[in-house]
């Protein structure tokens, strides 16, 4: 009897250790994500950055679009459409 509850035990331990192990995977992916994203932004705002307004203007952008795509605020294909069709009322 005792054998038979230490087992169940074991098990629903065991379950809930790979529950928490896949959370936690999951939780640093998500953080590791984030971090190649940032660094990723940071790249391109570091190289847009060292761009003429003339370098800017030939490629669509303006200093201040630098700024709203390194801080995610808004995608290229955003800013594209934007272009094309004026801001959203």
């Amino acid at each position: 009897m005792r054998a038979q509850a230490a087992g169940r035990l074991a098990r629903a331990l065991s379950t809930k250790l790979g529950q928490s192990l896949d959370a936690l995977s999951a939780s640093i992916s998500r953080i590791l994500k984030r971090a190649h994203i940032r660094r990723q932004r940071q790249k391109t705002a570091a190289a847009l950055s060292h761009l003429s307004p003339h370098v800017l203007r030939d490629i669509g952008l303006v200093s201040a679009d630098v700024s709203l795509l390194t801080q995610g605020r808004v995608t290229v294909s955003e800013l594209a459409q934007v272009r094309h069709t004026g801001w959203a009322h």
